[in-house]
């Protein structure tokens, strides 16, 4: 038998158009040209945030690990943001522009426990002098940590949590120092590199280590200077010994350090390296050797595993897209520390462009044997497999040119993320030039909406219930739309939000469909499913309507379960159009069948 509830779920989904404002730019030419301006955005109807139009120039969904649900960076436009991306479909889901400065953006835990965490304060030559920002799920504030005792606070090259209730921060602190052993001025200033282990909870340092003091100053590549940052430190993490693997850009090296004494334990690369390559200059298929690294970031253990390393090879100080040669690129190397200490490159991730990143970049394994690379200086974030292949290749922005002096981005990394903001959604309605009316909505930092729900109301006091709704969706990008057509009687309108199982996470304020004007409401939705007795009563409404058709007349239900995916549901009154292409739907499917 003919299912009419079926029909006008079709037809119905059909006519009500649902959109995501979510954009990509259509083509590289134009946005690498910056057509779209030197530093293109997505802007959003719902909401005053704004946010990167990305250009994807690889994405193979099957290749691509689904290990991780968000993509961390940070985005800069008038106040720099923390930037969250949907890895699913690369929609934006969370922006905060209430930063000067954000670095570092990532998921880290604490004695179980999943934060948000990053660096926000200004930038001074090159380094930062704030803090490091711990917020919960919610986005609230739980710690806040500096470098204690210095007359500077934390940098932002690092804010490691070390899970176990202390946090490792970076400074970098002006001293003076007479540098003519090094043919500078005697009277100079160096700009010392400082790490510190500090406890989340009291900020009590527990170990400090000083680059000046243990590091000879002649093997630093970096040109003496008036203030002369001779070190440059930009990684730190503690191993399960205790000790501490950190990165200097400017020694061209990785050091372990011990924990209790803060000797250096080895040293990969520089001036003082400790390891042979055995397989150097040896025909590998690599574009360099292991030891061939410069100017790194982001040296860490691979997965744990304290005998091998992951890093970012910058290899120079320009940034250029197409090099040929001495490209940067991700590293991941084998370690042998005993007496007779080896390096061994197992794996170099090349980006497909080809670049040369001067500053900055991250390389992070992901579970499943892929690795995902951010290119600092160049605005790309890459994901390769495990040959070092890339299944991933998106741009934040145009590549730099000496026209285009475009965006970069610290680290970039892929994880599991779960964001439950206290802030309701935001939603608005605009009208066309055709005067249909459209309510759009979106949650910023809200992680765990599926669908939307749109109540209408010709009084905004009765915004509740099911009777009261109008369209349920899936949720599809960051802002999803409702079109309503012209002939929407009612006058005030409002959205819920529902998670996987169908329960309400929040709602919105009302909007006054006619003028836009959007006011809060001090209630919540707290019902969009149809109750027993509306079921009831709804059935009741059914049989006499099937009575009436037994006379010969037709009609079309206009109430249906709220349990159905992507039902989109009308109340009575519908207008005549849409009530026109019902019937004719109808008796095509009548007379086909």
């Amino acid at each position: 038998m003919f299912n009419v509830r079926l029909l006008f779920i079709i037809l119905a989904s059909l006519i009500s158009q649902v959109a995501a404002s979510d954009e990509f730019s259509p083509s590289y030419d134009a946005y690498n040209s910056a057509s779209y301006g030197a530093r293109p955005d997505n802007i959003f109807h719902s909401t005053d945030i704004v946010a990167p139009l990305l250009q994807i120039n690889t994405w193979n969904h099957d290749a691509v690990s689904t290990a991780g649900s968000h993509i961390f960076l940070r985005h800069d436009g008038e106040k720099s943001s923390p930037l969250i991306l949907n890895a699913g479909d690369l929609s934006v889901v969370y922006v905060n522009r209430s930063y000067e400065a954000v670095f570092d953006l990532r998921v880290q835990q604490s004695r179980g426990q999943n934060y948000l965490t990053f660096y926000a304060g200004p930038i001074v030559d090159g380094h930062g002098n704030g803090y490091g920002l711990v917020l919960n799920e919610a986005y609230e504030l739980v710690h806040m940590v500096s470098a204690q005792n210095l007359s500077v606070h934390s940098d932002l090259h690092e804010f490691q949590l070390t899970g176990h209730g202390t946090a490792l921060v970076t400074a970098y602190e002006k001293v003076k120092k007479d540098l003519k052993p090094w043919r500078g001025s005697k009277y100079g200033y160096i700009v010392d590199s400082v790490f510190q282990e500090i406890d989340l909870e009291t900020n009590e340092l527990l170990f400090m280590w000083r680059a000046s003091d243990h590091i000879d100053l002649a093997d630093s590549y970096q040109k003496v200077g008036q203030d002369w940052d001779f070190f440059h430190i930009n990684s730190i993490t503690k191993t399960t010994a205790g000790n501490y693997l950190i990165s200097a850009r400017h020694m061209h090296s990785i050091y372990l350090i011990s924990g209790t004494t803060g000797d250096i334990l080895w040293t990969l690369g520089g001036k003082k390296n400790d390891f042979i390559e055995p397989n150097r200059g040896i025909e590998s298929g690599f574009s360099n050797d292991a030891l061939a690294f410069a100017w790194q970031h982001h040296a860490r253990f691979f997965h744990g595993n304290e005998s091998e390393l992951t890093f970012f090879d910058n290899h120079v100080l320009v940034t250029t897209v197409g090099c040929k040669q001495d490209c940067s690129r991700g590293v991941h190397v084998a370690l042998d520390t005993s007496d007779q200490k080896t390096v061994t490159l197992l794996q170099e991730y090349l980006h497909p462009q080809s670049l040369q990143a001067q500053s900055q970049g991250s390389v992070q394994p992901l579970e499943g044997g892929n690795v995902f690379v951010g290119w600092g200086r160049s605005p790309s974030f890459t994901e390769h497999d495990a040959q070092g292949n890339a299944v991933l290749d998106v741009q934040f922005a145009p590549w730099h040119s000496k026209g285009i002096d475009s965006l970069d981005n610290y680290r970039a990394y892929k994880m599991d993320w779960t964001g439950q903001p206290k802030w309701p959604p935001s939603v608005a309605a605009v009208k066309d030039h055709k005067d249909n009316s459209k309510v759009y909505v979106s949650w910023n930092g809200a992680t765990e909406v599926r669908e939307w729900v749109l109540l209408a109301s010709e009084s905004r006091y009765d915004l509740n219930g099911f009777k009261k709704v109008v369209a349920r969706v899936p949720k599809s990008g960051f802002e999803t739309s409702f079109d309503l057509g012209p002939n929407m009687k009612e006058k005030f309108a409002r959205v819920a939000a529902l998670d996987v199982e169908g329960m309400i996470l929040g709602s919105t304020g009302i909007v006054q469909i006619s003028t836009g004007r959007v006011s809060e409401s001090n209630t919540e939705i707290t019902s969009v499913v149809q109750t027993e007795a509306e079921a009831a009563e709804s059935q009741s409404e059914d049989d006499d309507e099937d009575k009436y058709d037994d006379h010969g007349s037709s009609s079309v239900a206009t109430t249906m379960d709220a349990d159905i995916p992507g039902a989109i549901l009308f109340p009575k009154g519908v207008h005549i159009a849409l009530g026109l292409v019902m019937i004719v739907g109808l008796v095509l499917v009548t007379v086909l069948s």
